[in-house]
Order: structure tokens, then sequence, then C-alpha cells
């Protein structure tokens, strides 16, 4: 594959996971109680939870 096509694959990866985080998150947290902090927080942890994943 070439590199700039692979890149951009990883990097598509890499959102695809991240917005599944996010949807995972607003769930787990009510929208009007979201915090930026308590986001960044949580994806540290789903990310220590499964590294393969994300």
């Amino acid at each position: 594959m070439h590199t700039l096509d692979h890149n951009i694959y990883v990097l598509y990866i890499d959102l695809k996971s991240y917005k599944l985080l996010v949807e995972e998150y607003l769930q787990y947290a009510n929208y009007k109680t979201a915090k930026m902090v308590d986001f960044i927080q949580w994806v540290k942890l789903a990310k220590a939870k499964k590294p393969d994943q994300v």
C-alpha cells in the first residue's frame, strides 16, 4: 500500500474509533453535563481498557 494511502486509511480508522468513543461517551454522560475534560479522561480510560482497538 502506498504510504499516503496507508496514512489516510489509518487516519480514517482513528476517526471512526473516536466517533464511536464520542457516541459511547454521550450515552454514558448526559448531553448537558458532558464536559470536554471528562471526555478526555474517559477516552484515556477507554484506551487503557482496549489499547488494540483505539
